[in-house]
C-alpha cells in the first residue's frame, strides 16, 4: 500500500486518505453510542425517581457480584438492572 494508486476516476488513494476514512469511521461508530448515553443521562436527571431505582440496582448488582457495596462492574453485570433498560428503550 506504500504506492499510490490512481483511480481512473481521478480519486488518489493515498495514505492520509486511508487514514482520514479510518478516523471518520472511528468517530461514526463511536458517535451514536456517546448520543445514546447522553440522552440516557439527560432522562435520568430530569426524573430522579428513575436515577434513585438505578443507583439502587447498580449497588445491589455489585454487592451481589462482588460481595462488597463499592464495586467496579463489568458490562455483564449490568444486565442485572432492569431499570437501564426502560430508561433507554432497549427493553
Amino acid at each position: 500500500m506504500e504506492a499510490e494508486e490512481k483511480q481512473d476516476d481521478g480519486f488518489e488513494l493515498t495514505r492520509d486518505a486511508i487514514k482520514s476514512l479510518l478516523a471518520d469511521m472511528f468517530v461514526a461508530g463511536t458517535e451514536t453510542s456517546f448520543i445514546t448515553l447522553e440522552w440516557a443521562m439527560s432522562e435520568l436527571v430530569r426524573n430522579p425517581a428513575a436515577m434513585e431505582r438505578l443507583k439502587s440496582e447498580v449497588r445491589a448488582s455489585a454487592k451481589a457480584t462482588r460481595g462488597r457495596e463499592l464495586s467496579l462492574l463489568r458490562r455483564d453485570d449490568l444486565g442485572r438492572t432492569r431499570s437501564i433498560g426502560r430508561q433507554i428503550g432497549t427493553e
